[in-house]
């Protein structure tokens, strides 16, 4: 991701399993989010089913525990708490 006049605010890495995408965005080594997100689907609006923000090594280790996505992941599991006010919207 960059601002309005190209400079980096973060690394974004993804990957995309069927109609989910795991995602984290980098911001420095203890300044890391990754998240779960559903597309939306015939019936029902996607959205984020799982976040977790922290350290790089927490964000990496939780996402990488989580099950196989399915289409019956429940809404929303949240992770850490921690608050990160600069992080871009998601939804």
């Amino acid at each position: 991701m960059a601002d309005e006049n190209g400079e980096p605010l973060c690394l974004v890495g993804f990957h995309h399993v069927g109609p989910y995408t795991d995602a984290i965005y980098l911001y420095d080594v203890h300044d890391s989010l990754a998240v779960r997100l559903l597309g939306d689907q015939p019936g029902w609006r996607g959205g984020m089913v799982w976040r977790y923000a922290g350290r790089l090594v927490e964000c990496v280790r939780e996402l990488l525990a989580l099950p196989t996505p399915t289409l019956t992941t429940p809404l929303l599991r949240r992770g850490s708490s921690a608050a990160a006010p600069h992080l871009p919207r998601l939804m």
